[in-house]
């Protein structure tokens, strides 16, 4: 008679009854490790948001466990909540409503200035430019400009480069005229030859330009009438590149020189830049806008003969 042999785990597991067995392998097979970490957790957590009919925003909160949170809120309080809290935070300056950024703003400030500072500007008003009192300076410098001129002349010496970067003014308006490098001294009562490579091309005057070499205050004379027209046009009037332009802007603007002066100056390079016709002296029409005291003067610095330019003491006596 045969027997019936049973390994002993398979005795031992007939011990069990079949929903037994299937009931703990079920528990066994569905065991889940507990989430510890908060943010795990949150990360199981959908949000989900919709907008109901009546303007009411709903926020769907899912958790987990299958609860779900829902949260409401109009549109009509969260706008009062953002006009309530509807301030900027700048350090130092506390809270500025937009409001009143707003207004600031449209009242003539800056929206940078306004931004920044909004609490140091609160209830002033910006002034406009045509609130404040002209003081007539483009003249006090003139007059100082000239009576240094006429201080160094009286004296036997030319600057021979007078323009703008060389006339320095402090925070008071006193004008003080620097850089004389390039000045030397002369003798009204007793001639002698002087190079004719000086003054700032813009401010050279033409018989320095044509190769003069015997000269005297009225090159310093000319620079000054280029000085006078550039801070009433505010900007060079005769920017030449070359010598060759530079010379041709000035007989455009100031005529060409007589057939007289052409004879007694004796200038090296005049037969190279005498122009083949003459031109027509327009200085008045070019600059009519200016003040008819100022082109006065500016007709008598930019002659072109020398001798017709003054000096820096007559200059002194005329009304600009």
């Amino acid at each position: 008679m045969g027997c019936f042999c049973c390994k002993p785990s398979a005795i031992e597991d007939s011990r069990e009854s079949p929903k037994e067995r299937l009931s703990s392998k079920t528990a066994s097979d569905l065991r889940v490790p507990r989430l510890t970490s908060s943010r795990r957790e949150d990360g199981y957590r959908v949000k989900d948001r919709s907008d109901s009919s009546d303007g009411t925003s709903m926020l769907i909160d899912k958790q987990p466990n299958g609860v779900v949170r829902l949260h409401g809120e109009t549109f009509e309080r969260k706008r009062e909540k953002a006009e309530h809290v509807a301030t900027i935070q700048y350090p130092g300056f506390g809270s500025i409503p937009k409001a009143t950024e707003g207004e600031q703003v449209a009242a003539g400030w800056p929206p940078w200035l306004s931004a920044v500072a909004g609490e140091a500007i609160k209830g002033w008003l910006p002034r406009r430019a045509d609130s404040f009192e002209k003081l007539d300076k483009v003249k006090c410098y003139m007059q100082q400009l000239l009576r240094g001129l006429d201080h160094c002349h009286s004296r036997g010496v030319l600057h021979r480069d007078i323009k703008g970067s060389n006339l320095l003014i402090d925070n008071n308006g006193i004008l003080k005229i620097a850089d004389f490098g390039l000045a030397s001294f002369y003798d009204p009562h007793r001639s002698q030859p002087l190079t004719s490579r000086v003054v700032t091309l813009w401010y050279r005057p033409p018989e320095l330009l044509l190769g003069a070499t015997y000269y005297g205050t009225a090159v310093d004379l000319w620079s000054t009438g280029c000085i006078l027209a550039e801070l009433y046009a505010g900007k060079p009037i005769m920017p030449g590149r070359t010598e060759v332009e530079q010379l041709h802007k000035i007989f455009k603007l100031c005529g060409s020189p007589s057939e007289e002066y052409w004879r007694k100056s004796k200038l090296p390079h005049a037969t190279i830049f005498k122009p083949q016709q003459p031109y027509r002296r327009c200085v008045a029409d070019t600059f009519k806008d200016f003040p008819a005291q100022a082109l006065e003067l500016m007709e008598t610095l930019l002659s072109i003969d020398p001798a017709d330019r003054g000096s820096a003491a007559s200059a002194l006596h005329s009304e600009v």
